[in-house]
């Protein structure tokens, strides 16, 4: 993409997700009023979408691709986990609207896809667990969900790595002791820990 079409495909994005944060996730603003708080021409919208739900899940699954191939580049699992609070903090807007559509919004279809690959990658079930593998990732995924939703709403409250420590207590240690083994060389570190 040449950057005056990622800079278009950008302002648009951040006007649609400033005006959802205003009016609510699961309100429906117009193209008009996304493309002129984008200060865009009207051609310039078609050029890219075709609808403003086109531009919603192009804007929040860009975001959410990018968090993914951030986590799969980190070298242990609490790394990721601290990345991936990081990420939450400086994308909150984005995370925001994500967590205020409907269940059945296809980004959030997405978000959970990609979600459950980065854990099917990392992750197996213990041979004594009785727990069925898409239960575990399940449980796993919409833990995770939950706690993201809790952090937004305690953002400043803590620092991201303090966030990955309560984290690893609440929902990674349990999983790791019990449920779940890891697939690769990485491994989990204690709280506030990391491998010197």
């Amino acid at each position: 993409m040449n950057p005056r079409a990622a800079r278009s495909r950008k302002k648009l994005g951040d006007a649609l997700i400033s005006i959802l944060l205003e009016q609510g996730s699961e309100s429906s603003p117009s193209i008009t009023a996304v493309r002129k708080r984008a200060e865009v021409a009207h051609m310039t919208f078609y050029r890219h979408y075709s609808s403003v739900d086109e531009l919603l899940t192009d804007a929040l699954g860009t975001t959410i691709l990018d968090l993914a191939q951030l986590l799969r580049e980190q070298e242990t699992i609490y790394d990721e986990t601290v990345a991936l609070f990081k990420f939450v903090q400086e994308h909150q807007d984005r995370f925001r609207v994500y967590v205020g559509l409907p269940e059945t919004h296809p980004v959030r279809e997405m978000f959970k896809e990609e979600v459950v690959k980065i854990v099917v990658e990392r992750w197996e079930a213990r041979g004594a667990s009785t727990v069925p593998m898409d239960v575990l990732v399940n449980h796993l995924v919409e833990s995770t969900y939950a706690f993201l939703r809790w952090y937004l709403g305690h953002i400043n409250d803590h620092t991201p790595e303090e966030v990955a420590d309560f984290y690893y207590e609440l929902i990674l240690k349990d999983a790791e002791s019990r449920t779940l083994t890891l697939r690769t060389d990485k491994h989990l570190h204690p709280p506030g820990r990391r491998e010197d």
